[in-house]
């Protein structure tokens, strides 16, 4: 599930739903502040590449991140 927030910053850095669901389900995760925070590292690039996403997807996903809490998609950004 989206917050309205998310589905925003979705649209304003032109990440497409398939390539949050990437950065969640394959991304490194911690947890920050009551919140999970999905990293997709070079590691995470290169499991996805070997897993056949398409390199479109794979090159936006690196550096990215996603938070969630309580199951809900808060934000996602590049990491700067």
């Amino acid at each position: 599930m989206l917050s309205t927030h998310a589905k925003i910053r979705m649209k304003q850095r032109g990440f497409s739903l398939n390539q949050v669901e990437l950065i969640i389900r394959y991304g490194e995760e911690r947890h920050s502040k009551g919140a999970f925070v999905y990293t997709c590292t070079k590691k995470t690039c290169q499991h996805l590449r070997d897993c056949g996403q398409s390199l479109k997807d794979v090159e936006k996903c690196r550096g990215s991140y996603a938070v969630v809490s309580d199951g809900i998609v808060i934000t996602v950004a590049k990491i700067h």
